[in-house]
């Protein structure tokens, strides 16, 4: 959702935007995540880490659904924008400041992290393979011994992961 968006859904809903985000704020996972401290203490094996990269990388491409549908059944201009740019982001466009000149990636396909913007917009980006999130993630996981052909694939997804996804597709 857009800032405008948001700003407008708080306006018009205020008690609901609230509980909301209270709701979100006070969340287990948000809050008191097990995982999150044990995975900052660096105590996580490889396989572990083979494991998380996996089932993120199912997440990943499953999210790519998810966000078209998002973009099909946006319920105004503005927010059919907002999730459009998330979309575009995703596939490879590269987010360039809402003013100056567009970044652009490094010339042999790869992306130098530095010149991606987590930012901005994709109107007048420009799209470089290397600047997808998977394709970021293909790279990553590379000196894990995955290949492309170990990620991204539904089959991949564990119960949870694909619990998670298909509720995200539906929601």
């Amino acid at each position: 959702m857009s800032t405008a968006a948001a700003s407008r859904a708080s306006d018009q809903f205020p008690a609901f935007v609230e509980r909301a985000l209270d709701a979100v704020s006070r969340h287990p996972v948000v809050c008191a995540n097990p995982y999150t401290p044990w995975f900052a203490k660096g105590g996580a094996t490889r396989d572990e880490v083979r494991h998380l990269t996996t089932q993120f990388s199912v997440f990943s491409h499953l999210f790519i659904e998810a966000q078209l549908r998002k973009v099909l059944n946006a319920p105004d201009l503005e927010s059919y924008h907002a999730s459009k740019e998330i979309l575009l982001n995703e596939l490879g466009v590269i987010f360039r400041p809402k003013q100056g000149p567009a970044r652009a990636g490094v010339g042999d396909g790869a992306t130098d992290p530095s010149l991606v913007g987590t930012e901005g917009t994709v109107e007048g980006g420009m799209f470089k393979f290397g600047a997808a999130h998977f394709e970021w993630l293909v790279k990553f996981a590379k000196p894990l011994g995955l290949s492309f052909s170990d990620l991204g694939k539904r089959r991949l997804g564990t119960p949870p992961t694909l619990f998670f996804c298909d509720e995200l597709l539906r929601i």
